[in-house]
């Protein structure tokens, strides 16, 4: 268990943070129960879990870790303090992930000048109005 902030692992995943650390390394954190357990569902390229056991109340985060142990998934655990350290949120669930970023070509062909936005499998009605009117 690693229980320090001062822990170069743990420095260095809080670096992500940092766009140019993103694209430097090719690599994204995350966290909470839904993206994670999404992340494991859609075989995406996860280079390790984080968990706290102690903020991971939830059974079905447990199992998480269970099936992504059993998929050969790096598992380390984090002290509350570590955890809440690199966490991006008030309420921390205890379960995040370091992953590798996608990318994919669009090939656009038109003349049209303009404002394009590419969308996928948009999943809440209320952030796609709030995309339709940023741009």
């Amino acid at each position: 268990m690693i229980t320090s902030t001062s822990n170069s692992h743990i420095k260095s995943i809080r670096k992500l943070q940092e766009h140019k650390e993103r694209k430097k390394t090719g690599l994204f954190y995350a966290e909470g129960l839904r993206l994670v357990g999404e992340a494991i569902q859609l075989d995406w390229e996860i280079d390790e879990i984080l968990y706290s056991q102690d903020l991971l109340i939830s059974e079905f985060g447990k199992k998480l870790v269970k099936q992504a142990n059993g998929k050969g998934i790096r598992i380390v655990e984090v002290s509350p303090e570590v955890f809440r350290y690199l966490s991006s949120k008030d309420g921390p669930q205890g379960i995040a992930i370091i992953a590798r970023q996608r990318t994919f070509d669009i090939d656009i062909i038109s003349e049209e000048q303009g404002l394009w936005v590419g969308l996928e499998t948009i999943q809440d009605a209320g952030n796609l109005g709030t995309i339709i009117r940023t741009a």
